[in-house]
């Protein structure tokens, strides 16, 4: 940071951190009304939710861990209120900024020798569904590569119903939309 003194002043800067946070008090004289006063407003002007992201790694199949979790994303901007006597008489936008949303990772194993698991662990890694991915992984870390099929074909149908019911409520919207004309 790099901080001007455009005062007649002497000044003193403290920086310090605290809990991850940084901090910065400056010292001088108030050469300014004392009815006159400055504030900072922030005001998160939106906000993005992170998703989840499944990666496939080199661990045993059965393996699955959180390796980050996720952060939302947000846009704010930061104003300079001056009030003089209590009233507001200027509001002035001083910086806007924007921190992107960080998905949830889950690292998922895929390393086994047995073909028939590795392809019910990638079908499961490719429903994009934590639940099943973590269903498959139990079974076939228990070597029951039955049950992992079983939670497969359950997310499958479950998909399958979902894109169904999707397309038959755009079907009604699209038929009650031609009726009220």
């Amino acid at each position: 940071m790099k901080f001007t003194n455009n005062t007649d002043a002497h000044i003193y800067i403290e920086g310090y951190t605290s809990g991850g946070i940084i901090y910065f008090n400056i010292y001088g004289e108030e050469t300014r009304d004392s009815n006159r006063k400055v504030s900072f407003e922030s005001v998160t002007t939106s906000q993005t939710d992170a998703g989840v992201t499944f990666q496939a790694t080199a661990d045993p199949v059965g393996y699955v861990a959180t390796t980050q979790s996720a952060h939302k994303g947000y846009t704010a901007e930061l104003y300079k209120v001056v009030t003089v006597d209590g009233e507001e008489v200027s509001r002035e936008l001083f910086n806007s900024s924007s921190y992107k949303a960080s998905n949830k990772i889950i690292s998922v194993g895929t390393a086994t020798a047995d073909p028939t698991a590795a392809a019910q662990i990638a079908a499961a890694i490719a429903t994009n569904d934590e639940g099943t991915i973590r269903a498959v992984a139990a079974s076939l870390a228990a070597g029951d590569t039955t049950s992992a099929q079983g939670s497969i074909d359950a997310a499958a149908a479950a998909a399958a119903a979902a894109a169904e019911a999707a397309a038959q409520a755009a079907t009604d919207q699209a038929v009650s939309g031609d009726g009220d004309q």
